[in-house]
């Protein structure tokens, strides 16, 4: 049976993933709200929404560059010192609790107490009922510090360059991200992007980052005629009804996600493909990984590029030492990953960001 750990991280993809969609539908709509005259309104979001559905990272099988997740999370000079002007001012930190959600206010005061010992700075909550909420407060100037979902990251960055990222979350198997990826049955033909000319292409989870929107995109951007030799886009509401069709010869590839990371034979440490190994579904001597996106990088700890770097430096500190010191606080604000954090730049969500700045 899949862990702990890993079952919260099955989770959190889904709910990341849902994120992903609702940030970059909300961006295509403002902004063709901002562009189009009132008469031309109606007709033209409905068009942009469509559009949206169909976008995705445009990388076609870059693999990420190696790094480490043992760098130093301090950006440059850490021996800054924060002014006693900087330090009267409380760093207003953003939360989202939608309406009807059990979560309090109250829950984030370990975290933020303990931000507050090993910073000497004071941490002001200011709660949101939607993503969006929190985002616009970025751009407003309202928030200086909030964990955003990756998806939440990227259209905040787009929407007014003035957020960057802090730190990353690390899953127990030491990878900050995972990777949207194709399959096929081993044995077939198909070994790249333009060999599904023609084929039948499971997608999972209408609006899911990994399993629609970027391999739908990579589709597209591949050098297919999107008339005469686009595939045959078939949606599936599970990964186990997708993968029982490529089993069934039903359908030739498949979408899903993984962290390509550790052992093969077991299907890596954590996604689609070693959840249908654990369970006996599937082996993977039967299939093959052809394509893979860049690596989509989990929600990252943000902050107002405004934001004293003094400051800024002293939080990225505390949030290493917080796994260690308090790891009651550290459950509490993230039980999805509990591998700590490390360094992570704007340069990483490049591949949700081209979702949103369609």
């Amino acid at each position: 049976m899949p862990g702990k750990t890993y079952m919260k991280n099955q989770f959190y993809l889904v709910f990341m993933s849902v994120v992903v969609a609702g940030c970059v539908m909300m961006f295509a709509t403002h902004r063709v709200l901002a562009q189009q005259s009132t008469d031309d309104q109606r007709s033209k979001i409905g068009e942009s929404e469509r559009l949206i559905e169909q976008t995705g990272s445009s990388s076609d099988d870059i693999r990420a560059s190696p790094s480490s997740d043992q760098e130093p999370v301090l950006d440059g000079d850490s021996d800054l010192q924060i002014t006693e002007k900087e330090k009267s001012k409380p760093v207003r930190f953003g939360i989202v609790i939608p309406r009807g959600s059990t979560k309090t206010a109250a829950s984030y005061q370990p975290f933020l107490a303990f931000l507050g010992t090993e910073t000497g700075q004071v941490f002001d909550t200011r709660v949101f009922r939607t993503t969006r909420g929190l985002i616009d407060a970025f751009v407003e100037k309202r928030v200086d510090y909030a964990r955003l979902s990756a998806g939440g990251f990227a259209t905040g960055w787009v929407m007014c360059r003035c957020i960057k990222p802090l730190v990353v979350p690390i899953s127990d198997d030491g990878t900050h991200g995972y990777f949207s990826i194709l399959i096929s049955r081993t044995g077939s033909k198909i070994s790249n992007l333009r060999d599904l000319a023609g084929k039948r292409v499971a997608l999972v989870f209408e609006g899911s980052t990994a399993g629609d929107l970027l391999p739908r995109h990579a589709l597209i951007h591949s050098g297919l005629d999107t008339k005469t030799e686009f595939p045959d886009i078939q949606m599936f509401k599970s990964a186990r009804d997708a993968f029982k069709a490529l089993k069934k010869n039903k359908v030739d590839a498949v979408a899903s996600w993984s962290s390509l990371t550790g052992d093969s034979e077991a299907g890596y440490s954590r996604g689609g493909l070693q959840k249908l190994v654990s369970i006996g579904m599937f082996s993977m001597a039967d299939m093959r990984v052809f394509w893979q996106s860049r690596r989509i990088p989990h929600g990252p700890h943000s902050i107002s590029t405004s934001m004293d770097k003094a400051i800024a430096n002293s939080i990225a500190a505390a949030l290493t030492l917080l796994p260690q010191k308090n790891p009651d606080a550290f459950e509490a604000l993230d039980p999805f990953y509990d591998g700590g954090f490390r360094k992570i730049s704007q340069a990483e969500y490049t591949p949700l960001i081209e979702l949103v700045d369609q």
